[in-house]
């Protein structure tokens, strides 16, 4: 006999997993309506809200600065718009059909490998 009301904690992962596919699959910025669903959001402030005193404490790990966990946070904000930039600007890429850029897809499909053919 099973119960169709259970949640069983392994639904989580997969609701993160899709969630983030859609962000990273998605044509539009990462910022952009539609808006992440409520589970990404509480992992990743979660995990963040944890792991900042962690690290700055000394728990673990050797302590670091405060000032040291800002300019860490501040990186990774800043590299989540440049990849989310170079995310459309590869995928607007891959969308035209001139001949340079039907050329760069013939290239970016070939194996990097000298041994391909094996």
């Amino acid at each position: 006999m099973t119960d169709d009301t259970d949640q069983t904690p392994a639904s989580a992962p997969r609701d993160i997993d899709s969630e983030l596919q859609r962000l990273f699959s998605s044509r539009q910025d990462f910022y952009a309506p539609p808006y992440s669903r409520r589970v990404l959001m509480l992992a990743i402030l979660g995990t963040q809200t944890l792991t900042a005193p962690i690290v700055s404490f000394g728990w673990l790990v050797a302590p670091i600065p405060w000032s040291f966990v800002l300019m860490i946070w501040l990186y990774c904000l800043a590299w989540l718009f440049i990849k989310d930039g170079a995310k459309r600007l590869l995928l607007s890429h891959m969308e035209a059909s001139t001949p340079r850029h039907r050329r760069f897809l013939r290239l970016a499909g070939r194996s990097l490998s000298a041994h391909h053919h094996l």
